[in-house]
């Protein structure tokens, strides 16, 4: 990411009462509707105000605390497992509405700014049409930006979760800030563990 390596730990919940521990994890998919939940993110930038819903987020070895979360489930949580300066440790970084599934060439044909990738060695456009037949699902929610280092007051914005079939990326979020000239994209890779 812009501000140095980032690690998620994905979770997918499918009701109020707790998650699916088989799909949790850094694969997020499948992603299916599965749910009595028809929430529709729309637009180019779908804004929703934190909603009745919550998320149980992690403060010690057998403590846990209720925080908002401006999606109902089902959803896919991804919970910062390394901080940085817009998100912190142990923070959700996004949420996605996984009850609906959005078709790539219509999201694309949807918003024309230009995408930007911040890699470590600096600012990279990222070309969404050439990724386009490698996309195997689009998913919409909201993300989580700190606009002032070392105060935790965060806004919730639009995202795009885009799941690939192959590569060294498995999946993407773009994130999508209302009056923003630009979008900015963060590919996720898989994490793999050595057992030894």
């Amino acid at each position: 990411g812009s501000h140095g390596l980032e690690i998620l730990h994905l979770k997918y919940v499918d009701d109020e009462l707790g998650s699916d521990p088989s799909r949790d994890g850094l694969a997020p998919e499948p992603l299916r509707p599965g749910s009595s939940h028809e929430r529709v993110l729309t637009g180019v930038a779908a804004s929703l105000p934190p909603g009745p819903f919550s998320v149980d987020i992690p403060t010690g070895p057998s403590q846990v605390t209720r925080v908002a979360c401006p999606l109902a489930p089902p959803r896919l949580e991804g919970m910062k497992v390394v901080g940085d300066a817009n998100v912190p440790a142990s923070k959700l970084s996004f949420v996605v509405d996984s009850s609906t599934e959005f078709d790539p060439a219509e999201r694309l044909a949807l918003d024309h700014r230009l995408v930007v990738a911040f890699p470590p060695e600096g600012a990279v456009i990222a070309d969404l049409g050439l990724r386009h037949h490698n996309i195997a699902a689009w998913y919409r929610g909201m993300g989580q930006i700190n606009r002032i280092q070392g105060v935790w007051e965060p806004d919730w914005v639009g995202i795009d979760f885009l799941v690939y079939r192959s590569g060294p990326a498995g999946f993407s979020v773009l994130w999508d800030e209302r009056g923003e000239v630009i979008r900015h994209i963060i590919d996720f890779n898989k994490l793999v563990l050595d057992d030894s």
